[in-house]
């Protein structure tokens, strides 16, 4: 009998309650938070901020671990940028991301992984825009946790990006990979990190 694909969760906090989010994680099963985000603390929702956080979802019985520091969307290193913006593809071709994104799947394997940061919508996040675009793979199920509990699949992700970004115009589009490629290229300008805002982010330190 083949063997099932690992399954990884991503959920943002937005301005859920701490219990509200509690519940959407064990809806799902969860037993491992891993924070992505490269400033862990919200003025907005003081109840996700790191060690707040650490300490609740520990007493729930939730391994928590940051990893926003390699796997966050606002990187350090100033060779991730241009023009001030971060750029996910140099982010994707360090070996130090390759790395950590190996441990994810790694992890995944044996427990129930979820990758959390702020935004609500995967959409205008990194975690699905780099880690889950980076991480999809036969061998591993991508499933965002929506505001409203629902799961959605990878797939079904994706293909509110090519709406989003004009590129499904039919549904012979949803299977083409150039087009998929272009779609999360074009929505990652639109939201990645920049020193120089582009557009204002939905949450504060949100990626």
């Amino acid at each position: 009998m083949a063997q099932s694909a690992a399954r990884l969760y991503t959920i943002g906090h937005s301005t859920h309650s701490y219990e509200r989010f509690l519940k959407l994680l064990l809806d799902h099963g969860v037993n491992f938070v891993l924070d992505v985000r490269s400033l862990p603390h919200s003025g907005r929702a003081p109840q996700f901020s790191q060690r707040p956080l650490r300490v609740a979802l520990r007493s729930d019985g939730i391994r928590y671990r940051h990893a926003g520091n390699i796997l966050g969307g606002r990187p350090a290193d100033r060779k991730f940028y241009e023009d001030d913006q971060v750029q996910y593809g140099r982010m994707a071709a360090s070996d130090e991301f390759q790395k950590a994104l190996m441990r994810v799947r790694s992890a995944a394997r044996t427990q129930r992984v979820c990758l959390v940061c702020a935004e609500g919508d995967p959409l205008t996040c990194h975690r699905f825009l780099l880690l889950a675009r980076y991480l999809r793979s036969t061998e591993l199920d991508i499933v965002h946790i929506l505001p409203d509990g629902r799961g959605e699949t990878q797939a079904e992700t994706e293909l509110r990006l090519m709406r989003q970004t004009g590129l499904l115009q039919s549904d012979l589009f949803a299977k083409n990979p150039q087009a998929l490629e272009e779609a999360y290229d074009i929505q990652s300008r639109r939201v990645a990190f920049a020193a120089r805002p582009i557009e204002t982010s939905s949450e504060e330190g949100a990626r």
